[in-house]
């Protein structure tokens, strides 16, 4: 089993590919999923701009994951 520790710092002040950003139609039901399949919320969902909300996951495997919602 491995153990993932979080960094002492937010990934977005860390060098290097931290994250992967993928857009959505609807964070709500991406958060719920997200959640449900064992991964934790790390920031948000917080709307950044007008039309705009983004929220910041860990996958069960340490990943972060940016999901982005853009009314279009």
């Amino acid at each position: 089993m491995r153990t993932v520790t979080e960094p002492p710092a937010l990934f977005i002040g860390a060098t290097g590919i931290q994250y992967l950003t993928l857009h959505v139609d609807d964070l709500g039901k991406i958060t719920e999923r997200v959640l449900a399949g064992g991964g934790r919320l790390l920031h948000g969902p917080v709307e950044v701009g007008p039309g705009i909300r983004l929220a910041v996951f860990r996958d069960p495997d340490g990943n972060a994951l940016e999901v982005v919602e853009s009314a279009s």
